[in-house]
């Protein structure tokens, strides 16, 4: 997909960085709504940063007793 761009060196840091006019912190709901949001209106320079190592925000990394919730665990 344009505008997403990996840099990940060996440790996992981030090994290079270019100017980009978005950054968008977080691969949660939000955070890849705005990707999609941007990429629809033809803004297609803008990077998605996430610390973990997949994508799902709040709902990967946390459980919420008595919600429910449409994406399968693992």
């Amino acid at each position: 997909m344009p505008g997403w761009t990996t840099g990940r060196g060996s440790a996992g840091s981030l090994t290079c960085v270019e100017q980009v006019d978005t950054a968008i912190v977080g691969a949660g709901f939000g955070g890849l709504g705005m990707a999609i949001r941007l990429d629809q209106a033809g803004m297609r320079d803008f990077v998605v940063l996430e610390r973990a190592d997949d994508v799902g925000g709040v709902w990967r990394d946390n459980q919420y007793p008595g919600c429910a919730c449409a994406v399968a665990r693992r």
